[in-house]
């Protein structure tokens, strides 16, 4: 009974949610990631291939 309720609370939640688009912590949660894709840089990466490739 108890899980029941859970689920149906929760289920009420997230549809409402939905419905609405107030999601709690979006602004928070949507920063976080993009600072962790804007911070993300592949020249490292290339630099280091091209030393190996480049023998030198």
């Amino acid at each position: 009974m108890i899980r029941f309720l859970i689920g149906v609370g929760l289920g009420a939640a997230l549809m409402y949610w939905y419905l609405t688009g107030e999601v709690p912590f979006r602004d928070e949660v949507e920063r976080m990631m993009s600072a962790q894709t804007t911070s993300y840089s592949g020249s490292e990466y290339a630099a280091k291939g091209g030393r190996i490739v480049g023998g030198g």
